[in-house]
C-alpha cells in the first residue's frame, strides 16, 4: 500500500538557502529510487522560512529503507544546525468513502 509523507522544515532564516538547495538535491536523489512515486519540495509562499516536502512511496518499507540510506542519514545529521525545531512529519492516507 502506498504511503504519503508530508514534512515541514522550519528553517533558521540564515539557513534557508542551504536548506532549499539540500532539499532540492534530496528530492532528486529520492526520484532515482524506483519506489518513490512522487516527491515535491516547496517553500512557504508567504516568505516564511519554511520548506515542505510531499512524498509518496510504494510502501512504508520503501520509505523506511530510503530514510535509512547513508545519504539520508548524512542529511538528517545536518538538519539540527539549519532548523529552529525538529522536522514535523505526518504520514497520511487517502480518504475513504
Amino acid at each position: 500500500m502506498a504511503v504519503t509523507a508530508i514534512v515541514r522544515l522550519d528553517a533558521r532564516p540564515d539557513c534557508m538557502d542551504v536548506l532549499c538547495a539540500s532539499m532540492q538535491d534530496a528530492a532528486g536523489h529520492a526520484q532515482s529510487n524506483p519506489d518513490c512515486e512522487l516527491i515535491e519540495a516547496t517553500r512557504a509562499a508567504n516568505g516564511d522560512p519554511v520548506v515542505y516536502l510531499y512524498e509518496q512511496w510504494s510502501s512504508q518499507a520503501a520509505l523506511d529503507a530510503h530514510a535509512g540510506t547513508e545519504y539520508m542519514q548524512d542529511l538528517l545529521a545536518k538538519l539540527p544546525d539549519w532548523l529552529t525545531q525538529s522536522p514535523q512529519v505526518v504520514i497520511a492516507k487517502p480518504l475513504e468513502g
